[in-house]
């Protein structure tokens, strides 16, 4: 890479990264981390009302850990993240990305876990010829606009691998064993968020 081009893409991160968000209007705050040489980038990504997409952040660390997080959101909130409005945050199933959301906002968001992330994590543990099909019917429960048949479609594909899973049918790279999960569905659908 020139000289140049890191220059300027340094100048145009430090920008995006110091800019002033109370005039954004947001609503979602979606979090991830993203590996890259080696290194951890946190990224937080927000959604306006009228469903516009925003980067409001990325800080670096090792890992995706609590402090690397809480660093990040502590940021937003001294450019100006509102912390007295209520938001709907978006994040894998880390328990370091939960933690550092709590440490910062506590009460006054909503966490949802990413569908991309539960729909991968969930075809690990089935075998290869399973996960196919697993994967094409939690993407159409996901994507129904009645919020009772999509829970009832998600809590069939939950019985289903729930009764496979006490009849040892899932697989052995790794086992559920005899562990009986519920997970808590609820019922949030979100169109149009461009």
């Amino acid at each position: 890479m020139s000289r140049q081009f890191v220059a300027a893409s340094s100048n145009q991160l430090r920008v995006l990264c110091e800019r002033r968000l109370e005039d954004l209007n947001l609503v979602v705050l979606m979090i991830d981390g993203i590996h890259f040489g080696g290194q951890v980038l946190v990224v937080a990504l927000g959604i306006a009302e009228g469903g516009e997409k925003h980067v409001l952040g990325v800080w670096q660390g090792a890992t995706e850990n609590t402090a690397v997080v809480q660093g990040l959101l502590e940021d937003l909130v001294d450019r100006g993240w509102d912390r007295q409005r209520r938001y709907l945050v978006v994040m894998d199933g880390s328990k370091a990305l939960r933690a550092g959301v709590e440490r910062v906002f506590g009460e006054q968001v909503e966490v949802q876990r990413c569908q991309i992330h539960k729909r991968r994590n969930g075809k690990e543990y089935l075998p290869e010829n399973c996960q196919k099909d697993y994967d094409r019917r939690m993407r159409n429960a996901y994507a129904m606009n009645n919020c009772v048949e999509a829970k009832e479609a998600l809590q069939k594909i939950f019985r289903q691998l729930e009764s496979k899973s006490s009849k040892r049918e899932i697989g052995t790279a790794k086992p559920l064993g005899g562990a009986r999960v519920r997970p808590r569905i609820s019922c949030v659908v979100w169109k149009d968020w461009r």
